[in-house]
């Protein structure tokens, strides 16, 4: 059975092609009476809207890409939350993808993405430098990046006092008598692996102490990888008394090695986040970490696209948000004398 068509339902209807597109688009004034006998004969055909057609005609898809490095972690799906909150009463459509760390595929995705002409994409970026992404970045498709900002980015970006907050999370845990304190942070290459690990070293440089090259590794933002490497450092006695993720997924992955060890939070080794984890609520002791601003991040994201989209805004100066973490303190850090290195 061939599908109905917008003039099958005009027929139908006793009315124009004029007014069934009107009711369909919503975009001029249509008679009470008019419109719901149109959307009864809509019903009644099973038409649906040719939307290949209609992207041709109005050279917009009301689709929007957001593409991170795990769709699967509780931090990016927080965004994507915030995000969908500005983009469905707009009227738009999100299509997520996960780039899994891999530069090359983040190119692609952004390449297919043009493809199917979205009209804007959310991207927190896996890649190192903008000229890996600026070759992909089509003019006509406008962009917000968060989470990872990309120097030299002619973008809007919104993300988080990194550098600041993780200087406050270290200088709590010296606060309360820790001066080896190890990080298990992410490529410093990343803007996010660089501010994080500069934040540890100004809170260790301002209280006066020297920090031990050994106590810095590099988990590369991955549970896998930080719950690995963790039980590498623990196979022998450490000088460490607390230990630091850098991201939720890393102190996850601290937690499941810590576990297997025997040991015990806090009182063998003391724990605290950069971010929140999913289903911290739950956790026992609840881990001392830094308060995510996820959801405002998506939408604010969501409102810069759509200005960007929606008000031609392609020329203006582009536009940092930066938003504030805050500490939450929980029962994962042991208090130890001053004197104890």
């Amino acid at each position: 059975m061939s599908k109905s068509t917008i003039v099958d339902v005009a027929k139908l209807a006793g009315v124009s092609v004029a007014s069934v597109s009107r009711v369909l688009n919503n975009n001029y004034p249509v008679a009470a009476a008019t419109r719901e006998k149109v959307l009864q004969c809509i019903d009644t055909l099973h038409y649906e809207v040719n939307r290949s057609a209609r992207n041709l005609k109005t050279n917009k898809s009301h689709m929007i890409g957001i593409v991170v490095t795990d769709i699967s972690n509780a931090y990016f799906m927080a965004i994507v939350k915030g995000l969908e909150s500005v983009m469905d009463p707009a009227g738009y459509t999100l299509v997520c993808a996960s780039t899994h760390d891999n530069p090359l595929k983040e190119q692609q995705i952004v390449r297919s993405l043009h493809e199917y002409q979205v009209d804007g994409i959310v991207l927190a970026s896996c890649c190192t430098k903008s000229d890996l992404l600026s070759g992909v970045l089509h003019p006509s498709m406008a962009c917000v990046l968060v989470d990872n900002p990309l120097a030299d980015m002619q973008a809007d970006m919104v993300v988080e006092n990194d550098r600041e907050a993780m200087e406050s999370l270290i200088t709590h845990l010296v606060q309360m008598g820790h001066r080896r304190i190890a990080l298990f942070n992410g490529d410093l290459r990343l803007s996010t692996g660089m501010s994080r690990f500069q934040g540890y070293l100004d809170a260790l440089k301002k209280a006066g102490i020297e920090m031990c090259p050994s106590d810095v590794i590099d988990a590369h933002f991955s549970k896998a990888e930080a719950t690995e490497k963790c039980l590498e450092l623990f196979k022998t006695p450490q000088p460490v008394t607390a230990v630091v993720g850098a991201s939720n997924l890393m102190t996850e992955g601290v937690l499941v090695s810590l576990a297997q060890l025997g040991l015990r939070v806090p009182e063998d080794i003391s724990v605290a986040s950069f971010n929140e984890l999913n289903c911290g609520d739950l956790i026992r002791p609840t881990i001392t970490h830094l308060k995510d601003n996820t959801y405002e991040i998506g939408r604010i994201a969501g409102e810069l696209l759509l200005a960007r989209m929606e008000n031609d805004q392609e020329h203006e100066t582009v536009h940092l948000h930066r938003l504030e973490k805050s500490l939450v303190i929980g029962d994962s850090i042991l208090k130890l004398p001053q004197h104890v290195t």
